[in-house]
């Protein structure tokens, strides 16, 4: 099986792993890894599910995906380190908000802080 997956997509196996160790009303995946919200059934945080499109379509949605992530307050957010598209508001965020709790293989698991979850803004 762990053959099989592997020869689909090199990143199955992680992609499943991840899966399991997260849950939550919704996710923000910063990578090309879409995957993970289908495998976890946690639907996304925002309309962007991979990373370069958001850098492709237009700057400005930034922004927008910053507000996002502070109104829906994704329980984890994944991020795929080294990171490709640089995205300095998530970092703040996840300084902020969020402490790492797992990496499995390049994907760096964050959860969110409890006493930020228990507030109603951000």
């Amino acid at each position: 099986m762990v053959d099989f997956a592997n020869w689909f997509d090199g990143r199955t196996v992680t992609n499943y792993k991840i899966a399991n160790q997260i849950s939550g009303n919704n996710l923000f995946v910063w990578g090309d890894n879409a995957f993970i919200y289908v495998l976890s059934q946690i639907p996304p945080t925002t309309k962007f599910i991979q990373a370069h499109h958001l850098t492709t379509i237009n700057p400005k949605n930034y922004g927008l995906i910053i507000e996002q992530i502070k109104i829906k307050k994704p329980e984890f957010i994944v991020v795929v380190r080294p990171v490709r598209f640089p995205f300095p508001g998530l970092e703040e965020q996840l300084d902020k908000n969020y402490q790492l709790v797992r990496i499995i293989g390049e994907n760096h698991l964050y959860q969110i802080s409890r006493d930020v979850s228990d507030k109603t803004t951000n």
